[in-house]
């Protein structure tokens, strides 16, 4: 599974911008299968490399409409946790930056918000440990 993703993401990479929109959802759906977006498989540094990348490409080349915030709130969670990891931090933090570049700052900060609030179920929420809330705020 992962060199195959190695593989499959090397040519989507070299999709032409202006196809972008035709294979976002795509990409999304894709991460959902080969790794979730959380348990063991989202922690595999390949695979987050790979989805980190791609999703980043694809929201610095689609249009949307600016009204479609459900489409990123799908995997902001997810890199906002990988700000914690060294590894990934760099890729983590473009791959924000292009979601905020694409859907406006504050649209996003206000979704990131909503993350780092105090959840229902306190003890399965994310950000509960104080060392993945310095990268988040970092950012």
């Amino acid at each position: 599974r992962v060199k195959t993703m190695e593989y499959v993401s090397k040519d989507l990479i070299a999709i032409p911008s202006s196809k972008w929109n035709d294979i976002y959802n795509a990409i999304i759906r894709l991460a959902q299968e080969c790794m979730g977006w959380e348990g063991a498989d989202s922690r595999n540094p390949t695979l987050a490399k790979i989805f980190l990348m791609l999703i980043s490409e694809a929201m610095a080349n689609i249009n949307v409409d600016k009204k479609q915030t459900g489409i990123f709130t799908v995997y902001l969670e997810w890199a906002l946790q990988r700000l914690a990891e060294s590894k990934f931090d760099k890729l983590a933090t473009e791959c924000l930056l292009n979601t905020c570049y694409q859907f406006s700052p504050k649209v996003v900060f206000s979704q990131i918000e909503a993350l780092l609030l105090p959840q229902e179920d306190a003890n399965n929420h994310s950000f509960k440990r104080d060392n993945v809330w310095g990268p988040v705020i970092k950012f």
